[in-house]
């Protein structure tokens, strides 16, 4: 490694990727990959690729399994997953059938493929790197705590410090420095909206943020705008082709896929189109939509964010009048309606920020903090 250059990585281990990220004097290097991996024989795929692998050795959703036992990773998943997860000493392992041997594995090692690939890919612009800086939900269990050090141990990362993603979100969009000089008190707001959504209420006084307040809604984040699109495009085909996908869990993981990046395509554009090739009996069938669409088609969930807002306000007795700062974090806040929603609700004055990319805000944020315990 230069002697110019430090050996500490932020790691973020989401929903739907897993992200490396690594400051050095205002230079920012990012590596992201999704959380999916694959088996094709004894060939091991990850990431992009594993995302298209329609058969039942394909493994996704793999952070709601982290550090919960096998009953409770079932109800994490919800439905049926497309992939075999078995129950061994009470916990949750994945079944894999490669093409000599049947494999019996734990979440930590496939989310450890995918931090060890993101770290090697890094190795060719960093060197080599060797500490990590964790960032984690503040509500995580011990248990889950316990499984994301293992899986940055397992990648050859020390882990030297975690972080909550509300702390991480401070530093990232620099609002630690902003108040860091000031005597009065100062309440920030962050809304995570990923797959999920998170809002953590942070009190900032004497230079020290401290989180007063977190709710946490499965029900309300991108994962359920996609499948509102799902839903609705499937209706489409079975009025269609008098055809249901109901009990065909591949065709329904392609339809998902497509119908996840056209709800990405409308984050900046009016229309947008996909297709699912061989979606079922050799038909290739397309996706459209455009924005407005989008908009009414989900719009009681964007209403249900803003009662959730309302909500945690509620709990957290903290008005809105109270807010400094609104932090906007997670690749679902890029969608124009949800900005909107939440403008009409703090009113137009309010100081609402929000990133060109903000999936990797949190990520960034642990990345600098990685930064500055770099020479200790």
């Amino acid at each position: 490694m230069s002697a110019s250059m430090h050996d500490v990585v932020g790691v973020d281990i989401g929903t739907d990727n897993v992200r490396l990220c690594y400051v050095k004097d205002n230079n920012i290097l990012l590596r992201s990959c999704p959380a999916h991996v694959a088996f094709d024989g004894d060939e091991i795929v990850i990431g992009e690729e594993a995302k298209r692998c329609f058969d039942v050795n394909h493994v996704y959703n793999l952070k709601c399994l982290l550090g919960r036992t096998y009953s409770g990773a079932k109800e994490a998943l919800g439905a049926q997953p497309n992939f075999d997860l078995v129950q061994l000493s009470d916990r949750p392992y994945i079944r894999v059938q490669s093409a000599h041997s049947m494999k019996f594995l734990l979440v930590e090692d496939l989310l450890s493929m995918i931090v060890s690939k993101l770290k090697n890919d890094m190795n060719v612009d960093t060197g080599p790197l060797s500490r990590a800086v964790v960032t984690w939900p503040g509500y995580f269990a011990d248990t889950q705590r316990t499984s994301i050090r293992l899986v940055v141990e397992n990648a050859g990362l020390r882990l030297t410090r975690v972080t909550t993603d509300s702390s991480s979100a401070l530093i990232g969009y620099r609002v630690d420095e902003k108040y860091k000089t000031s005597q009065k008190s100062h309440r920030i707001l962050v809304l995570d909206i990923g797959a999920s959504f998170n809002i953590n209420v942070v009190s900032f006084e004497e230079d020290c943020p401290e989180t007063t307040y977190s709710s946490q809604s499965a029900n309300l984040g991108g994962n359920a705008l996609t499948k509102r699109i799902v839903d609705h495009v499937h209706n489409q085909f079975k009025l269609q082709y008098k055809k249901s996908l109901s009990d065909n869990s591949s065709a329904l993981q392609k339809l998902a896929l497509t119908c996840e990046e056209v709800k990405h395509k409308l984050s900046f554009e009016e229309d947008a189109f996909g297709e699912v090739a061989n979606l079922i009996d050799n038909v290739d069938y397309g996706v459209g939509l455009n924005r407005e669409g989008f908009n009414n088609l989900c719009s009681d969930l964007f209403q249900a964010m803003v009662g959730f807002i309302d909500e945690t306000l509620l709990h957290a007795k903290c008005s809105k009048s109270e807010v400094s700062d609104i932090l906007l974090v997670g690749g679902s806040v890029a969608i124009p309606k949800i900005q909107e929603v939440i403008r009409q609700f703090f009113g137009q004055t309010a100081n609402i920020i929000v990133d060109d990319n903000p999936s990797t805000i949190n990520v960034r944020g642990a990345a600098m903090i990685a930064e500055r315990i770099s020479y200790f």
